[in-house]
């Protein structure tokens, strides 16, 4: 008989039921890092997802929430369905972990759309990921519609960006472009009539102008071309050479190129910005990170 309680699970618990995890697939540090942050954070809530024990005593989904429960010891309320059958007979035989996380998931910005009425939800969530990745110092950083939502509120002109995206600028106001700009906008409103409405529309840009300069970049792909043999992820290459064009207009300067692999940019706009990215790597679970190296980091 199928039975569903919530139910506390700690450390303990976490550690049995893992131990009756067979033939599941192989743990995503990633997935387990999400949950790490979630609990750490104070934000993983009960919901009907959880913990499925087959009639057998197997442990047939939840691996990654009991890992997170494991690593962090921080108990949680998740629902817990028992004596699910491994094999169902019904005409022909189906095996229940062939319908366990097979269908598209929800993505942030289905919940940004749908819960939260946020139009241009998908250039929504990709810039806020870009500020949570700033934030963070980590490529690999998953964002919830939670810390999302947060993202935008800190950064409110990432919403009006988005709302921008048009034919014209279409290959600039990149996810990337619209964090870097949100965030140097916050000490610098000018920018959005010297800066980003030359970048759209590129009239009347001198010859050696960054707007110019990281304008061409962009739309020819160079800034692709350029960062070809650089290790580091495309997102850092354009969130650089972002706040490098950033911060050469707002200092004044004449340039020939812009830099894609220089942090000068990221580095000068990310301390003015300290206090903001501490506080929205902290919502989202993250103790540890590049700007705040004295926490403990989850991962």
């Amino acid at each position: 008989m199928i039975t569903a309680k919530v139910e506390t699970i700690d450390r303990h618990a976490a550690e049995k039921l893992l131990t009756a995890n067979h033939k599941n697939r192989h743990l995503s540090a990633n997935h387990v890092g999400f949950f790490e942050n979630l609990l750490r954070s104070h934000k993983f809530i009960t919901t009907h997802q959880g913990i499925a024990i087959s009639e057998k005593g197997e442990t047939l989904d939840g691996q990654h929430r009991l890992q997170a429960i494991k690593n962090t010891g921080i108990s949680a309320s998740i629902l817990v369905v028992r004596g699910v059958p491994e094999v169902y007979k019904n005409g022909t035989t189906i095996r229940t972990k062939d319908c366990i996380d097979f269908c598209r998931a929800r993505t942030v910005s289905d919940q940004l759309r749908i819960e939260h009425g946020i139009a241009n939800a998908t250039s929504n969530a990709a810039a806020a990921r870009a500020v949570l990745v700033i934030a963070t110092g980590s490529t690999m950083a998953k964002l919830t519609p939670t810390v999302a939502v947060y993202i935008i509120k800190q950064y409110p002109l990432i919403t009006k960006l988005a709302a921008m995206k048009d034919e014209a600028s279409m290959g600039i106001l990149q996810a990337s472009v619209c964090a870097a700009i949100a965030m140097v906008w916050k000490t610098h409103p000018d920018i959005m009539e010297t800066f980003v409405g030359p970048l759209r529309s590129g009239a009347n840009l001198k010859a050696h102008s960054p707007v110019l300069i990281f304008r061409n970049n962009f739309l020819s792909g160079k800034v692709y071309e350029i960062g070809a043999k650089i290790s580091s992820p495309i997102i850092m290459r354009k969130l650089q050479f972002a706040f490098n064009a950033l911060l050469a207009h707002v200092e004044g300067d004449s340039v020939n190129s812009l830099s894609v692999t220089s942090k000068a940019g990221l580095t000068h706009f990310t301390s003015i910005e300290n206090k903001t990215l501490a506080k929205i790597a902290e919502f989202a679970g993250f103790t540890e990170t590049k700007n705040n190296p004295k926490g403990t980091e989850t991962k």
